[in-house]
């Protein structure tokens, strides 16, 4: 496996709570993935009315994201990992979050 692009959708905080938990399993228990780029694309919904800082503390991912841009992380041993806050209909946020997975997948 090259990457994972994982989609979180909630449209309440039970629902968040539960692909928290989800998430947790995937960035944190599955060796399997271990050495993978992981993006996450997190849909805002209407229902859920959180800036992008309160959804990545919400999933629990605060402390994991590699941060965007131009970061070397080949010799870091550490896998990329960003979570990426898209609205419904606006596809430049999904294609920023593509070229991130890109630029990780050429250069990891």
């Amino acid at each position: 496996m090259d990457a994972i692009v994982y989609i979180a959708s909630a449209r309440t905080m039970e629902q968040f709570w539960q692909q928290r938990e989800e998430l947790r399993t995937l960035v944190f228990q599955m060796e399997a993935f271990a050495n993978v780029p992981f993006l996450i694309l997190c849909i805002r919904n209407p229902g859920i009315d959180l800036s992008e800082e309160e959804m990545v503390n919400h999933l629990g991912l605060n402390n994991v994201r590699t941060g965007r841009g131009n970061v070397q992380l080949a010799n870091a041993n550490v896998r990329p990992l960003e979570v990426f806050v898209v609205d419904k209909f606006n596809r430049e946020h999904y294609l920023e979050g593509i070229r991130w997975l890109y630029d990780h997948l050429t250069n990891y």
